[in-house]
């Protein structure tokens, strides 16, 4: 993919290098790593990822567009620690730059907890951390009747936590189109029913439900400070000179948590 040397700029800025005076892009490319993890409060932690940018155009693609061209990485120390006790995780056998707890150091996320990130990769040093929000619970104060709606309704939910995290992000998808995953660097993840909010009155317009006797899945996501400011800076356009927020020392990506909760709401034609 060719790109001028404006966008190129941006890039870089978005890099971390510093932007205020002109660089010759091309000459001022340094590769960077790139961690990706995420925390879900009450489940098992999965996996991390580490992979290394290989050009300008590729950094580009991956914070915007999600192509994948970049180097994963082999052989790296990588440990997530409490203030209890910490893990080295092991590289998975059949793919590169996946790194895992061993079957004995598996553990569960709990909110309210803070989990540290390190990385090292050759002379390439990472670090990150997150503080996993409470568990949040969703009540549905509209609809009265429950999880059924006509084609007129407006969906209100109230949410309860007993430890608010930074924002909430809420999606709505047909239940046939539900993607449990959770990729938050993904800029395309959402589907058109998707937003963000501060409040826990949410307030769900008619527009977001398209079809009759369709089921939809609303989830809301109580979201760490990390990941609620990487998706809220990572959606102005791309020509914005403001670097987004992704809160690695050393290197580019999410180490972020979250807490989540669901409801599935029914569709019905409105009979006059």
């Amino acid at each position: 993919m060719r790109i001028d040397k404006t966008v190129l700029f941006i890039i870089i800025c978005i890099s971390g290098l510093q932007c205020d005076k002109p660089l010759d892009p091309i000459d001022a490319f340094t590769p960077e790593l790139i961690v990706e993890g995420y925390l879900t409060a009450g489940k098992s932690f999965q996996s991390i990822s580490l992979k290394q940018s290989i050009s300008g155009d590729d950094l580009f693609d991956y914070l915007y567009y999600r192509d994948d061209p970049h180097k994963w990485i082999s052989g790296a120390q990588i440990t997530i620690a409490t203030d209890s006790w910490e893990v080295n995780l092991v590289e998975d056998s059949e793919q590169a730059g996946i790194y895992r707890p061993s079957e004995q150091d598996r553990f569960v996320v709990t909110s309210n907890t803070t989990y540290s990130l390190e990385v090292q990769y050759q002379e390439e040093q990472l670090s990150a951390s997150t503080t996993v929000p409470g568990a949040i619970h969703i009540n549905i104060i509209s609809p009265f009747n429950g999880t059924n709606i006509d084609s007129g309704d407006t969906v209100i939910l109230g949410i309860d936590s007993a430890e608010k995290g930074f924002g909430y992000a809420v999606t709505i998808d047909e239940r046939d189109e539900y993607n449990n995953s959770w990729q938050l660097i993904q800029h395309n993840y959402f589907s058109e029913g998707y937003f963000f909010t501060l409040e826990e009155r949410i307030v769900i317009p008619n527009n977001y439900f398209r079809y009759y006797g369709a089921v939809y899945v609303i989830k809301v996501y109580n979201l760490d400070r990390n990941l609620f400011d990487l998706y809220v800076t990572q959606s102005r356009s791309s020509w914005d000179p403001e670097p987004v927020a992704m809160y690695i020392d050393g290197g580019l990506g999410i180490f972020g948590s979250y807490s989540a909760d669901s409801v599935f709401i029914t569709v019905t034609k409105h009979e006059k």
